[in-house]
This record gives structure tokens, sequence and C-alpha cells, in this order.
């Protein structure tokens, strides 16, 4: 990537993985990232989570070349 100062956005099938994946981990025992105040569903922490930008979990993205891209959620752009 030719500009670092650009954020990355994930696809929506990225997304969902994502969610799922921290909804899995939570529901397994994982303390939450953000304010869980009414909420018991694993799957809203998540997507909360998400939203917050607070999700622990990189995205590992394989293009056909065999590169390789690791995508911290921090650093990514949430496309709402």
């Amino acid at each position: 990537m030719s500009n670092f100062d650009e954020k990355i956005r994930l696809t929506k099938y990225e997304i969902v993985n994502l969610i799922g994946t921290r909804a899995t981990e939570l529901s397994g025992g994982a303390k939450p990232t953000v304010s869980t105040k009414g909420l018991t569903d694993p799957i809203k922490i998540a997507i909360k989570e998400y939203e917050a930008g607070t999700i622990p979990l990189v995205v590992k993205r394989k293009f056909p070349n065999g590169d390789i891209q690791l995508i911290h959620i921090l650093e990514a752009d949430s496309g709402s």
C-alpha cells in the first residue's frame, strides 16, 4: 500500500467473520472491551465493539499472488 495515511476498508464478509469470531470468544468467557450495560447477547456486544473499533483481532487477507495483508482492526475504517 503506497499511502499509509489511507484507511483500510474491510469487506462485508470480513466484518461478518470478525463479529462472529469475536461473539464466539465473548460467549466463551472473553472480557468485553466496551461497556455492556443492558447487553447480554454476545453478537450485539461484538457489534458494539466493532463500531467502537476495539475488537482485539487481526484480519488476514490472502491475495492470488501469494501476498498476505494483516489488518489490525484499530487501523481499519468501519465504513459506517
